[in-house]
């Protein structure tokens, strides 16, 4: 279940002081432990039997991260946490392939009254592993911060962890993002979501058609 020129990394760092980030991190790592020691790293390929070297690095990063994020429409599928909207759809309006940065134009449907409205995403980058991947995406929008740490990609699906701050506290959620409207190729993700979601196995459902 954000869905783009991105805000300079400078102005995010002098906002967002470098101990919340960690703390966030370590809380992420403890909560979700065991499923991480079960899956790949979160833009590596699944299917991929290469050795990771910097060339292969590289391309895996392109090919499962850009592909998802930047290709095509994402649509929330599910979220751990009830949201009053009947479906939210994202999708790119500019990209950086140099700095990683992007921009979606997110379309959200209201539950209650069935209104719609469309706002902007900017995604930056957070945070890298050793082997230099991407796993986790900024936005800053006013006072609001939200980051979006990534447990599991493939170029259908993505299970995602969203910590948005603002000064009255944080708000934390965890999503699964579908590539296709009608949830293909999403079991992989389905399965570690219903894993790490920490809702009973009672996760709330949206509808990609009507984002359509």
């Amino acid at each position: 279940m954000a869905v783009v020129s991105f805000l300079l990394i400078c102005l995010f760092l002098s906002a967002i002081p470098h101990h919340h980030a960690h703390a966030d991190k370590e809380v992420l790592k403890r909560k979700h432990a065991s499923a991480l020691q079960k899956m790949p790293g979160p833009w590596e390929n699944a299917t991929s039997s290469v050795t990771p070297t910097a060339t292969s690095s590289t391309r895996s990063e392109r090919t499962v991260l850009q592909r998802f994020m930047t290709n095509g429409t994402i649509y929330l599928h599910s979220s751990s946490k009830p949201l009053n909207v009947t479906c939210i759809r994202a999708k790119t309006t500019a990209k950086d392939e140099t700095t990683k940065t992007f921009t979606h134009d997110v379309l959200v449907k209201r539950g209650d009254d069935e209104r719609e409205f469309h706002l902007n995403a900017n995604y930056m980058p957070l945070e890298r592993t050793k082997e230099g991947r991407l796993k986790s995406f900024t936005d800053k929008q006013g006072t609001v911060v939200t980051n979006y740490t990534f447990l599991l990609t493939t170029r259908r699906c993505a299970v995602v962890v969203k910590r948005k701050n603002n000064p009255d506290g944080f708000y934390t959620n965890t999503e699964l993002w579908v590539k296709d409207s009608l949830d293909a190729n999403a079991a992989p993700c389905y399965r570690t979501f219903m894993d790490v979601c920490n809702c009973n196995k009672r996760p709330t459902w949206y509808y990609p058609l009507q984002c359509k």
